[in-house]
């Protein structure tokens, strides 16, 4: 063999090498990133949850005093009267927005259950989020797709 063969079969060799000692330390700075991802969206939870207990508490000390707006915006009270006021669809992409590791429909159904009374309207407002290319899925989860600077300003001038 030649020797500008060989310099080229070290030089694969190395490139290689290193290939995998970088692809390795991206594959477990990826999967540190998916559990500091569920971390924090238990922490966030957590936070959620512990807000609205304590504002129903404080509610119910003060029985002469309307109820007031809850601690955290998105969480609505809910009369059976007005579910049919809620926009079903932006309270489930408002979960989605608030999960960025992404939700299972059966979290999200979870999540809304007391605003959507039925589990197969969430399935089919997912469908029709994905089929809008609002949502992706990836391993049975539902992400949010971020909108583009440039859908934004469309939305703006037709708004305007």
């Amino acid at each position: 063999m030649s020797d500008f063969l060989d310099t080229l079969k070290v030089r694969m060799l190395d490139a290689q090498r290193r290939f995998n000692e970088v692809n390795l330390r991206f594959q477990r700075t990826q999967a540190e990133l998916q559990a500091i991802q569920l971390e924090y969206t238990s922490w966030q939870n957590a936070v959620k949850n512990e807000s609205a207990k304590e504002q129903q508490e404080l509610e119910a000390q003060t029985p002469g005093r309307p109820p007031s707006p809850t601690a955290s915006a998105h969480i609505q009270t809910v009369t059976p009267n007005s579910i049919s006021d809620v926009n079903k669809t932006d309270l489930i992409r408002g979960q989605l927005q608030q999960h960025p590791a992404g939700m299972t429909p059966a979290e999200v159904w979870r999540a809304v259950k007391a605003q959507v009374p039925q589990r197969s309207y969430v399935y089919s407002v997912l469908k029709r989020l994905k089929d809008r290319e609002q949502v992706t899925t990836r391993r049975g989860k539902y992400y949010l797709r971020a909108a583009s600077k440039l859908e934004e300003a469309k939305q703006e001038v037709v708004v305007q």
